[in-house]
């Protein structure tokens, strides 16, 4: 990937990928890494400090067990829902198997690696695809853990592991898929980027070009019929919540990083990318800039047309109350992985770390030397 040095330098010694939406569920987001950025960065000191921080936090989950589902229960469902609840425990394994496999890939260390395996393992066997693209969304960290564990699998594991991934890729096309909809020019929200990001993601992982393909013309449609010319998007004016909005950006953001591994520079065409509409996920991303840096404060939800959001706020869901101000810290890793596409997002990426307090993978993707 051909990352920006000095956006990580300035985004400091300890930041975070660590998606938390809303009132979800925490899952940090993996993130892919080259042969040579891992190289560098197992010839850090030990006493590096974001290494440091991140082998502990691995260490924490050695003598974990995964709980795999067969289902994931969470979609459309309240937060309070006993079934949801109890799915979000079983969720905290994407967080651990992050964790994991982002302390092999920065170490080496083969008990992270076996732990990692375990549960990959674990919930390859268990879980059964159904195309739901904000339930699956969740198994992000099972794709991109077994791209960074690959090796370490025995031959008939990665056969088993690869089916999987294919499964829920050919799911998510199969399923409510962005060129399937009965009307071609429909909006597009949230849903579609997860489901693209999806697709293109296995088919990077799996060499599939045909996935790769969809992953890509996807991101453009997204851009045309989720996004508009003055930075708004769909889900902003579907759910007047801009935390939301920033939802539906961050796996454009994870397409743009998997093309700049695959073909440096291309992740920037992708983050650049003007559509006839005159939209583009670079002017998406600056309209949260003044909700960001305090400059402007935003009331969420008072006008969303969606029944559930207005049932969350009858429900005594305080995240959901109409007119609750937008959280800043909520865009945290949008700025964070935006800056790797354009350094001038640094600072505000910085100034929300400073307040949030972070973890230490992206502070150690050292970018590749030629």
């Amino acid at each position: 990937m051909n990352y920006c040095l000095s956006c990580l330098i300035t985004m400091g010694a300890l930041t975070t990928l660590c998606f938390a939406t809303m009132a979800d569920v925490e899952i940090r987001q993996v993130v892919p890494v080259s042969p040579t950025q891992r190289q560098n960065i197992q010839k850090m000191p030990a006493t590096d400090p974001a290494l440091s921080l991140l082998r502990r936090d691995a260490d924490a989950y050695l003598d974990a067990k995964p709980i795999p589902l067969g289902e994931i229960f969470y979609q459309g469902q309240l937060d309070t829902h006993p079934r949801r609840v109890e799915t979000e425990k079983s969720l905290a394994d994407m967080d651990k198997l992050a964790a994991l496999s982002e302390a092999y890939a920065a170490t080496g260390d083969a008990r992270y690696a076996a732990k990692a395996r375990e549960f990959v393992l674990a919930w390859v066997k268990t879980y059964y695809p159904n195309g739901n693209s904000i339930n699956e969304n969740k198994l992000e960290p099972v794709f991109l853990a077994y791209d960074l564990l690959r090796d370490t699998f025995s031959a008939e594991e990665k056969e088993r592991v690869e089916s999987w991934i294919g499964r829920i890729a050919r799911r998510q096309i199969e399923t409510n898929g962005w060129r399937n909809r009965e009307h071609s020019k429909k909006a597009l929200d949230n849903w579609d980027s997860k489901r693209i990001k999806l697709v293109g993601v296995a088919g990077w992982i799996l060499g599939e070009q045909e996935w790769i393909d969809y992953g890509i013309q996807g991101f453009k449609e997204y851009v045309a019929r989720g996004l508009f010319a003055d930075g708004t998007s769909v889900d902003l004016k579907t759910r007047d919540a801009l935390s939301y909005h920033v939802s539906g950006l961050r796996p454009l953001l994870v397409m743009a990083m998997w093309a700049d591994l695959k073909k440096p520079g291309e992740g920037r065409k992708l983050f650049d990318y003007v559509a006839p509409n005159g939209a583009s996920l670079r002017k998406s991303v600056e309209y949260v800039v003044p909700y960001a840096t305090g400059e402007k404060i935003r009331e969420e939800w008072k006008n969303t047309t969606v029944g559930l959001d207005r049932e969350r706020a009858a429900a005594g869901l305080a995240y959901y109350k109409p007119g609750k101000h937008f959280d800043p810290l909520s865009s945290l890793e949008m700025f964070q992985m935006a800056s790797l596409f354009d350094p001038k997002f640094a600072p505000i990426a910085t100034q929300l770390r400073e307040k949030k307090g972070s973890g230490a993978w992206l502070s150690l993707l050292v970018p590749a030397t030629p």
